[in-house]
């Protein structure tokens, strides 16, 4: 519950900015690989490649991104309805997207590796 009687401050603009620039780039980053899956799909098909299962499974679900870009947005929409903050509420705030910045980085990565897996391991049997 919170405190009526906490010290509320101004919300960081610079915080504000940050999680707007995520939002957006998790948004575009969410479109831009929703549409380049297909590719990968045609790509591997295409060279022959033994696609393993966890690739299959990063390749049947494209709208995970837009999930996780969700997740973003509404982190935005938190930090910018709120112009002044407590000092519990700014904690939550930045840990908030500490982690979700974390999840979304480990995300990708595991996404990439996975993806380009296949065609890696093509490249090493030539």
């Amino acid at each position: 519950m919170m405190n009526d009687t906490a010290e509320k401050s101004p919300r960081s603009t610079v915080f504000l900015l940050t999680a707007a620039a995520w939002a957006a780039a998790t948004l575009l980053l969410a479109g831009r690989l929703t549409a380049a899956l297909p590719s990968f799909r045609e790509i591997l098909e295409g060279l022959g490649a033994t696609t393993p299962p966890v690739t299959m499974m990063v390749l049947n679900a494209p709208h995970v991104w837009w999930v996780l870009s969700a997740a973003s947005a509404a982190l935005f929409v938190w930090v910018a309805a709120k112009s002044r903050v407590d000092a519990a509420e700014r904690k939550r705030m930045k840990v908030t997207l500490g982690v979700l910045i974390a999840l979304i980085v480990l995300a990708y990565g595991f996404a990439a590796y996975w993806l380009y897996l296949p065609i890696y391991r093509l490249g090493t049997t030539v």
